[in-house]
C-alpha cells in the first residue's frame, strides 16, 4: 500500500490513501485516507487491503455496514483485514504433496 493509493467501494473511487506508518507498539498498520465528502460511511464500514490481480497494485476496499450512524472526520475503522498473497496460495496449491499424490492415481 502507498500513498495516493485508491481508496474504493464496490469498485468505486472514493478516495485515496493520505498518509500511512506503522504502529511500533501493536505492529499494524494506521492508515488516514481522505475520502469524498459526498460519501456518507457507516461507522460498521469495513475496510481491506485488496489486489488489482495477480500482478497488479493493492487499494483499499470498504464495504458499508449498516448502522445509521455515521463516521465523522477523523474517526477510525474498526472492522479491518490485510490482504490476501495470491502468489502463495498459488503455489501451495501448485506444491501441495498431498494434492500431487492425488494426481498420480
Amino acid at each position: 500500500m502507498t500513498v495516493g493509493s485508491d481508496v474504493r467501494m464496490s469498485g468505486i473511487k472514493i478516495g485515496t490513501v493520505a498518509s500511512q506508518e506503522l504502529n511500533s507498539n501493536t505492529y499494524s498498520a494506521n492508515l488516514a485516507l481522505f475520502i469524498r465528502a459526498d460519501v456518507r460511511l457507516p461507522d460498521d464500514t469495513s475496510a481491506k487491503v485488496a489486489a488489482e490481480g495477480l500482478l497488479g497494485g493493492n487499494y483499499i476496499a470498504l464495504t458499508a455496514g449498516g448502522s445509521e450512524t455515521m463516521l465523522a472526520d477523523g474517526d477510525e475503522i474498526s472492522y479491518t483485514q490485510g490482504t490476501v498473497d495470491l502468489l502463495s496460495l498459488v503455489g501451495q496449491a501448485l506444491f501441495n504433496p498431498q494434492n500431487n499424490a492425488t494426481d498420480s492415481q
